[in-house]
């Protein structure tokens, strides 16, 4: 699938008229295309819509408020097109080999007891409780377990 604003990165140095959503007409040679379809110009004739003609040097279109481009008869649409249809090739990403973290169910008590340097056994693990609200840091031995 050829994305429009693809196309349009392509027509630097194109002398194009935009057509704007409130009338204006802006004639101008393309400097730039940006992602969002902003469109930068330079040697500009603007034609506000039952007003006389501007010129200026310079000038950019946010890309929400162009209507359409007409393009030159002159300009080859093919040599433009051809390399729009092929997909970019993206590096592949290295691949995750767990969650970095629960949701919501609590400290892994032997993570945590690894953490603050302790050796804890299976045993004692399952005696000791974690105050997560009074020390989010330390694993505290709850007097009436043991």
């Amino acid at each position: 699938m050829v994305k429009l604003v693809r196309f349009l990165m392509k027509l630097s140095n194109e002398s194009v008229q935009i057509e704007l959503k409130n009338g204006t007409v802006v004639q101008g040679t393309i400097t730039g295309v940006d992602v969002a379809m902003n469109t930068h110009l330079k040697t500009i004739k603007l034609i506000p819509k039952g007003r006389s003609p501007v010129s200026l040097d310079q000038m950019s279109v946010r890309g929400n408020n162009i209507r359409y481009y007409i393009l030159p008869d002159s300009l080859n649409l093919d040599t433009l097109l051809v390399d729009l249809d092929q997909p970019k090739i993206r590096p592949k990403r290295p691949e995750r080999t767990a969650a970095p973290g629960g949701r919501g169910r609590g400290p892994n008590l032997a993570e945590l007891a690894h953490r603050v340097n302790f050796d804890v056994s299976s045993r004692q693990l399952d005696r000791t409780l974690l105050r997560c609200s009074e020390y989010p840091n330390q694993i505290v031995r709850h007097p009436e377990i043991l």
